[in-house]
């Protein structure tokens, strides 16, 4: 469990580094824009957001993939806060 915790806070912080990454390209495509960034930092910037999304959609996807692993494992349904339970003969039919 302490790992899943682990990637709730991975996601949390992969998020804010989109964040400040997009931000930081919108202030240097600004900037470029008035002539006070050449292109090789406007690359830059929009290389670093590009690298900020890729991170945040892996920490995503791993949030997810951790989620649905703990939910096999114990077939607890923590959003219904109920056991996951089938009726196999059901299912059969």
């Amino acid at each position: 469990m302490n790992r899943f915790n682990q990637q709730e806070e991975q996601l949390i912080t992969a998020a804010r580094a989109d964040t400040i990454a997009r931000q930081g390209y919108d202030i240097s495509r600004e900037r470029f824009m008035i002539g006070q960034v050449d292109v090789i930092e406007l690359n830059t910037a929009q290389r670093e957001r590009d690298e900020a999304r890729r991170g945040y959609i892996r920490a995503l996807r791993n949030f997810w993939q951790m989620y649905y692993n703990v939910r096999e494992l114990t077939l607890y349904d923590f959003k219904r806060e109920e056991p996951i339970e089938e009726d196999f003969d059901e299912l059969l039919l």
